[in-house]
């Protein structure tokens, strides 16, 4: 019964640490690739790049790697709801789309683990 497969809006991922995959008390609340805010920045960001493709008399755009890597990280900001225990440096951060971008744009392993949760499904099935 696809009632019983319902996604829901957003899951929390528990941070593992870096190099010894131990759960962190760190948790960030992610939207999923199924969420409303998810399918309307991929759309704004396809619809950007077609219009720069088939700009008449304008050479065409190229994306390039930085781009693409800003527009990833962008994404993720936007798919973040919440976090909880995010202390950087003895200060406790305010989950805000600057705070977000910068920390997942300086930590590498934060941006590669939200990434991973975003885009299975799974994590966002109601059980």
């Amino acid at each position: 019964d696809l009632n019983n497969l319902e996604i829901q809006e957003g899951a929390w991922l528990t941070l593992l640490h870096p190099t010894t995959g131990v759960p962190t008390d760190i948790r960030i609340h992610l939207a999923g690739t199924d969420s409303q805010r998810y399918r309307d920045f991929e759309r704004k960001v396809s619809n950007r790049r077609l219009k720069q493709a088939f700009r008449r008399g304008s050479p065409r755009h190229v994306v390039t790697r930085e781009e693409l890597d800003e527009e990833a990280i962008d994404l993720l900001v936007i798919c973040t709801l919440d976090w909880e225990n995010m202390v950087e440096a003895g200060k406790e951060q305010e989950c805000t789309a600057e705070n977000a971008k910068r920390i997942y744009t300086e930590h590498v392993w934060i941006r590669e683990q939200v990434d991973a949760f975003v885009g299975d499904r799974s994590n966002f099935l109601s059980s």
